[in-house]
């Protein structure tokens, strides 16, 4: 019984709290629930949450965590009519000479480094972006 507050990036409220929620209501009807979708990562004792939802990397180290999905999968995509202006990308490395959309972290202000898995060793590739946004859904 009582509020259950929940906060979560934005990406997940389409992804996971939409889908679940009717079922979560079903089961727990005497629970209200109050979620805040934001991509800062907030302090969840400080800001009086109960739960939060994050990626992976970005969970404190003092956290309990419960995987909620397997791992997702990105892709890298643009339109046939920019592959055919400047050619597709044969390595993830060659990102760098392509016109790609940034992502900035709104509690560091810093940019996404786009992460890649190759011969089972994880790399990163830091992109020049024309188009940076601080909103997954844009």
């Amino acid at each position: 019984m009582g509020t259950l507050r929940i906060t979560a990036p934005r990406l997940s409220g389409a992804l996971l709290i939409e889908p679940l929620m009717p079922l979560f209501r079903q089961a727990y009807p005497q629970v209200s629930l109050d979620i805040s979708l934001d991509d800062a990562t907030v302090d969840l004792m400080e800001s009086g949450f109960d739960a939060g939802i994050r990626l992976g990397e970005s969970i404190e180290k003092d956290m309990i965590a419960v995987r909620l999905t397997p791992d997702l999968q990105w892709s890298v995509v643009g339109s046939p009519a920019y592959f055919a202006k400047a050619g597709k990308p044969l390595s993830p490395e060659a990102l760098t000479r392509h016109e790609c959309i940034g992502f900035r972290f709104a509690n560091s202000g810093s940019t996404h480094r786009w992460e890649f898995r190759r011969d089972g060793r994880d790399f990163t590739v830091g992109v020049e972006s024309g188009v940076i946004v601080n909103d997954r859904k844009l």
